[in-house]
């Protein structure tokens, strides 16, 4: 094989390994737009949890915590 042939054969392999890239960069660009409208969406549908963290509840003798309200632990 001459220098030139091999010029040419390492050209072509080049660029089909040039293709492949792209190609892979493509698939990971279309990826990371479709993760990104997913994480848009699932933060504009999530809903804020209520102060603190902790639900009230409210009776006429007594105020309480969701977490007081479970009674003692085990």
């Amino acid at each position: 094989m001459t220098p030139q042939q091999l010029s040419g054969r390492l050209g072509q392999f080049a660029a089909r390994i040039a293709k492949v890239v792209d190609a892979r960069v493509e698939e990971c660009d279309q990826l990371c737009r479709i993760l990104g409208k997913s994480m848009a969406t699932a933060k504009a549908g999530r809903k804020e949890p209520p102060a603190g963290g902790l639900e009230t509840i409210t009776n006429d003798k007594s105020t309480m915590t969701n977490s007081q309200s479970k009674g003692p632990r085990s």
